[in-house]
């Protein structure tokens, strides 16, 4: 099992912060993700997006689609976002 941290280690998030995240910051954060990803590795960068913040997105209802909006990405990577999301659930914390 892995698990993906880096935008909570850089940006110092605490679960309290997690949880208030909207729609907008998260989309926010997903197309830094998306930007700072090593070239070839944007997919894969979407998918640990999805791993990392899917809590986040079922507590809140929030929909992969309005996120991939929310940052300005194609539409389409809403579809790898939602398998992250879905893989989550095989990822345990360290």
């Amino acid at each position: 099992m892995i698990r993906y941290n880096m935008y909570i280690q850089i940006g110092h998030l605490t679960n309290k912060e997690l949880i208030r995240l909207t729609e907008k910051q998260l989309g926010k954060i997903l197309k830094e993700m998306y930007d700072n990803a090593a070239e070839g590795y944007e997919n894969t960068n979407i998918l640990l997006f999805g791993i990392e913040f899917a809590s986040v997105m079922l507590d809140r209802n929030y929909k992969s689609t309005d996120i991939v909006k929310a940052s300005g990405l194609h539409p389409s990577y809403s579809i790898e976002l939602r398998k992250g999301v879905k893989l989550s659930k095989y990822v345990t914390a360290n």
